[in-house]
């Protein structure tokens, strides 16, 4: 399930949608491989 974009945008802070839509993801497939280059 996934959340409205409104409601990314309440929880980040952003005053304008332009701005939350840079950091939307949700389109993009994750590959398990760059998941796995990601060091903590």
């Amino acid at each position: 399930m996934t959340a409205p974009l409104e409601a990314a945008q309440r929880i980040a802070g952003h005053a304008d949608s332009r701005t939350t839509k840079l950091y939307d993801r949700r389109g993009q497939k994750v590959l398990l491989e760059n998941m796995e280059r990601i060091r903590y």
